[in-house]
């Protein structure tokens, strides 16, 4: 839950591109594939779209558990210190405990326990 540098106008970008390809997966399902359907290559392919430089050479793409170290080198990420400090301090997973079902979630994730 890293906090990002981006424009709002970008987000927005983003967000509608998602928007857009889940319709057309609605319309026209797919199978799960790591290296060309996954939720990084996804990702990376919705930013491509954007402008962003082509991010599929980069193995943190297919393997993720480096993605954020990938998105903190392209600017992406607005916070200082070190990435274990980074991990360390935007981990959710105590603050997500109490559910997601819960109408105060979003915000409880985002200011902590």
């Amino acid at each position: 839950l890293y906090p990002i540098r981006a424009t709002k106008a970008r987000i927005r970008a983003l967000f509608t591109d998602m928007l857009r390809r889940a319709d057309r997966l609605g319309k026209a399902p797919e199978f799960y594939n790591t290296l060309t359907s996954a939720c990084t290559t996804n990702i990376a392919r919705h930013m491509e779209g954007l402008g962003a430089p082509s991010l599929h050479a980069d193995r943190r793409v297919v393997f993720p558990g480096n993605a954020d170290a990938l998105a903190r080198e392209l600017g992406l990420i607005d916070a200082e210190g070190t990435m274990e400090e980074l991990r360390e301090r935007y981990l959710i997973n105590g603050r997500s405990a109490f559910g997601a079902d819960s109408p105060g979630w979003s915000r409880q994730i985002r200011t902590g326990p």
